[in-house]
């Protein structure tokens, strides 16, 4: 296998690591608004939260010796199909995210002729955050995996 190609393999490993790490902090947070009174909830919020965040630290350490280790083979990483790639995954968060929106607004008009009570926004923005960063991540990543 040539360096590049284990190269770009570490690199979707360590993305992969990260959007799971990313996904799992900022989840166990999200369980917390969701259910503040649960103890249950909360230990596995806590969990979550924990193990999440040192994930995500170890991958953005990652990240930087990854980069000064990929330095000399920096431009073979970022060709033309990756960038058309990474262009893609940016395109497909944007357009997944105003379509999470568009329906919300939905939801919430139908909401609003019931009883049921309103979303709570600060869930809602709290989950378009992560499902902001971890799709395009996990996107890019099905795109390059014949990249490799």
């Amino acid at each position: 296998m040539a360096l590049i190609d284990k190269l770009i393999m570490q690199r979707q490993k360590l993305l992969l690591m990260a959007a799971l790490g990313f996904a799992l902090w900022q989840g166990g947070q999200l369980l917390t608004k969701i259910a503040p009174n649960d103890d249950t909830a909360n230990a596995i919020a806590l969990a979550m939260t924990l193990a999440g965040a040192f994930q995500w630290a170890a991958c953005s350490f990652g990240f930087i010796h990854f980069s000064r280790k990929a330095k000399p083979e920096m431009e073979a990483l970022n060709d033309e199909l990756t960038c058309l790639n990474r262009r893609k995954a940016y395109t497909f968060g944007y357009v997944l995210l105003m379509g999470v929106i568009s329906l919300l607004f939905a939801v919430n008009a139908i909401l609003a002729q019931t009883s049921f009570p309103a979303l709570n926004a600060d869930i809602v923005i709290h989950s378009f955050f992560i499902i902001g960063i971890v799709l395009p991540i996990l996107y890019f990543v099905w795109l390059e995996r014949d990249n490799g």
